[in-house]
């Protein structure tokens, strides 16, 4: 989710489902006001991110407004199964995110 900042937020059912978040983990706070977010819908104790699914983690995201108004209008990058892609695309239309503003990889 992109706009005046950039928030990379990434979900899964188990942190073993992560992959490549020590990576992640690394690289993102690399790029000038970039944020990693995680979900988990079934997170270990000791677990610091969001505790749900990852439209949770997109919903907290946008609940607090960053990068929703024009020009600054953020341009989406979803990629995932097609139920997740779904239920993602949910939020972000809810949220005011325009339907051009979104490039998506649905597989599985």
């Amino acid at each position: 989710i992109g706009g005046a900042t950039t928030h990379v937020v990434y979900g899964a059912t188990t942190r073993a489902e992560l992959v490549c978040w020590a990576e992640l983990e690394t690289l993102v706070p690399r790029i000038p006001g970039a944020t990693l977010h995680g979900a988990l819908a079934d997170p270990a104790e000791g677990w610091d991110g969001t505790h749900g699914l990852v439209t949770d983690a997109v919903d907290a995201v946008l609940s607090n407004g960053d990068g929703l108004d024009p020009p600054a209008a953020p341009d989406v990058y979803l990629a995932g199964p097609p139920a997740m892609v779904a239920a993602v695309e949910d939020v972000l239309l809810r949220h005011g995110v325009q339907r051009d503003r979104l490039h998506v990889d649905s597989f599985g």
